[in-house]
């Protein structure tokens, strides 16, 4: 008697991924130009890593801790940095997500599995039926290793996020196409802890005047107030087209809110004067910030993914106070492409044992 192969365990580092970013404003194609200087075009490479780990893992609860290694590399002399081609890191997060699906049904089969290239990027979408809930909580903290979060005196960011994700039968899992689309609306909170209300550097000691004519050494860099807290509503889609290509789409809105700066009693010493003006609580104390992102997602192969999109990340009011679409805004918008190579899956591919050819039973006459 021949025994059945076994089929392997899942892998614990579903997930983990090697991407190559290519970003592009869309001022270099000619799209907006005319609103912008040439110093607003850039160009940029961004090499990220992904690692993921299934610290748990059941037909109903997934436990899984990520991060992200992002080394990004500007290729033109833009005024986004301040060498040309400038190498900088982003600051790293580190998250732990747990996945709890709340019903699967609708038919035996793997609904979900079809999301493909989806899958492959969040292993916690694979299986079930064809109808789907997930309740979603996640936290964690990012380190300031980013040059732009040192030179604030940005010290930590801490986050904790509740969503819902819904997949909703179209054609069905056996269709070519328009299987599924899986809908995720989510809400996170996210903390800065940072060195002082505004943006200093202790390299920075230049001499400055105060409100009430005093001269002093100051390591601040702007008079903008830091971001202390933000929420960040989400919601985002995907849904395969046809065979491996799907379309994926995502809206969020940043709602940030400052520190708050004390009121002094002269505001500013004038030839004239002590000016009172106005109180400096009164300044904003709410920022919005909106990122439209749509995409194309095609999985050549198990360990290849390939994405081209377009994405519009800006504050609601511009810096000359006109406010910006949703959509479109002149140094906001990129178009960009992706080449993502899943590690996982190829390491399941170069451990697999070759395939052995079927023998046929002999029958004597």
């Amino acid at each position: 008697m021949v025994e059945e192969p076994k089929s392997p365990p899942p892998l614990r580092w579903a997930g983990t991924l090697l991407n190559w970013n290519h970003s592009a404003t869309t001022s270099i194609f000619g799209v907006g130009q005319e609103m912008i200087g040439s110093d607003a075009e850039a160009y940029t490479w961004a090499f990220t890593f992904v690692p993921g780990y299934m610290i748990y893992r059941d037909p109903v609860n997934q436990l899984r801790v990520s991060s992200s290694l992002t080394l990004r590399w500007d290729l033109t002399n833009s005024d986004f940095s301040t060498r040309e081609r400038d190498v900088d890191l982003n600051d790293i997060p580190l998250r732990l997500a747990y996945t709890r699906t709340l019903y699967s049904g609708g038919g035996a089969g793997e609904g979900a599995a079809a999301a493909g290239a989806a899958a492959a990027r969040d292993p916690t979408l694979a299986g079930g039926g064809e109808y789907k809930t997930w309740g979603i909580a996640s936290g964690g903290f990012d380190l300031p290793t980013s040059r732009w979060s040192r030179y604030q005196g940005r010290y930590l960011a801490t986050s904790l996020g509740v969503g819902v994700r819904q997949m909703v039968k179209l054609l069905g899992s056996n269709a070519d196409g328009l299987n599924n689309i899986i809908f995720t609306l989510s809400e996170t909170w996210q903390h800065q802890f940072n060195r002082a209300s505004t943006a200093t550097n202790p390299d920075l000691q230049r001499p400055r005047q105060d409100a009430g004519g005093s001269t002093g050494i100051s390591d601040q860099l702007t008079g903008g107030a830091l971001v202390q807290n933000q929420l960040i509503t989400g919601f985002s889609f995907f849904m395969p087209i046809y065979g491996n290509l799907q379309l994926n789409g995502l809206a969020q809105l940043w709602s940030q809110f400052p520190a708050s700066f004390e009121s002094a009693s002269c505001e500013a010493q004038t030839l004239t004067g002590c000016v009172q003006g106005s109180r400096m609580e009164d300044r904003t104390s709410y920022r919005a910030l909106t990122v439209f992102d749509v995409s194309l997602a095609y999985q050549v192969l198990p360990e290849l993914l390939v994405d081209v999109g377009y994405n519009n990340t800006s504050f609601q009011l511009g810096e000359d106070g006109q406010r910006r679409n949703v959509f479109f805004s002149p140094v906001g918008s990129t178009f960009y492409a992706d080449i993502t190579l899943t590690l996982d899956q190829l390491y399941k591919r170069l451990s697999s044992p070759p395939e052995q050819p079927k023998v046929g039973r002999v029958v004597q006459r």
